[in-house]
């Protein structure tokens, strides 16, 4: 949300940034690459919330992309929210303890998981592998 100026709020420009930063890393084809090979047929559309901005990722064995910004109410699977402060810290080069892991920011309140947990669970490692490939010096 913008403050009466109609400016962004540094908390917006942050997740902004950091949205940024994920698509970036989904551009990344070598590392993309790397992580489809362990898609294992799943099909599915993941959101990523990050602040009040959501993203889709499409994900298969044949590709892993972010979808275009939609309107709301779009479908998808199951969605992955956090604090602009949760996805910073978890994609910090070495993240700091209780910080690392989507698990433990759900702990302390920083993340939500909700939605079909069903292939999330059932593809548990290529998930948090996908949501820490924005991470500094990240390989897949």
């Amino acid at each position: 949300m913008a403050n009466d100026s109609n400016e962004p709020t540094a908390g917006e420009l942050q997740a902004a940034e950091l949205v940024a930063r994920l698509e970036r890393s989904l551009a990344n084809e070598p590392a993309v690459v790397a992580l489809r090979s362990r898609a294992r047929g799943t099909r599915v559309t993941l959101c990523v919330g990050v602040g009040a901005i959501e993203r889709r990722i499409a994900v298969s064995q044949d590709a892993i992309h972010a979808l275009p910004p939609a309107p709301p109410l779009q479908p998808w699977d199951f969605c992955v929210k956090g604090t602009p402060r949760a996805w910073q810290e978890l994609w910090e080069a070495v993240p700091r303890a209780g910080w690392h892991d989507v698990f433990a920011l759900t702990k302390r309140g920083e993340m939500q998981i909700e939605g079909n947990l069903l292939p999330f669970m059932a593809n548990l490692q290529f998930f948090k592998d996908l949501l820490a490939l924005p991470r500094i010096g990240s390989r897949a």
